[in-house]
């Protein structure tokens, strides 16, 4: 998103998408330690660092613990959906599909090149993935066992995880708004607000949706 863009829009840019990771993950109920941009004199890189949790699963190793993994799928999908929202970008973006997700992570692979695989996709893909070891963890109900207004059973696939997570993290960037949009500020004018700062600017701004305790 870089190309003809000012070194001030490229700065707002990370400010918006580094503030959607933060809020949504608030609202999910993540341990954000900070969130920063680049900042001149500074050491500030983009990034916003949670607390993950992982769990040991046989037969496959270290993942992300599954029934959190929903929820950190839906903060990193937020992070591009408010940048694009903040500069009225409107072109498709590769991570609009599952397919398209995976594709991408594919084409990071094949560069061969560590540094490359940290990033908003594998991470996103990572976390659909073990969602959906959850979903299997869950004995399904015959129709007859479902009750009228029962919540939604977990996804069974990392593709319904992904669609699940992607449904999620537009609802939430429409409707919180307002803070992405005061972190996204205070990040411009401090460039390293931390988690406790965060949560304190959700509740105080409006219209927010969910806990921040």
């Amino acid at each position: 998103m870089s190309k003809g863009m000012s070194r001030e829009q490229i700065r707002r840019s990370g400010a918006y998408h580094e503030a959607a990771h933060a809020v949504v993950g608030v609202l999910e109920g993540h341990t954000v330690r900070y969130v920063s941009i680049v900042t001149e004199g500074t050491n500030n890189q983009d990034i916003c660092v949670s607390a993950v949790n992982h769990h040991n699963l046989a037969g496959v190793g270290l993942i992300p613990t599954p029934w959190e993994a929903l929820g950190h799928a839906i903060a990193t999908l937020a992070g591009n959906m408010a940048m694009w929202r903040e500069f009225g970008k409107i072109e498709i973006s590769p991570r609009d599909s599952w397919e398209r997700l995976v594709q991408e992570c594919e084409e990071i692979e094949e560069l061969d090149e560590p540094e490359e695989l940290e990033n908003d996709a594998m991470e996103i893909r990572k976390y659909c993935e073990a969602a959906a070891v959850f979903g299997q963890m869950v004995k399904m109900p015959t129709p007859d066992e479902l009750l009228e207004g029962s919540p939604p059973l977990p996804p069974r696939t990392a593709k319904e995880a992904f669609e699940v997570a992607l449904r999620a993290a537009e609802e939430k960037v429409d409707t919180n708004w307002p803070a992405i949009t005061n972190v996204a500020e205070e990040l411009m004018d401090a460039g390293y607000p931390t988690g406790d700062e965060v949560k304190e600017i959700v509740a105080n701004s409006d219209s927010f949706q969910g806990e921040t305790s």
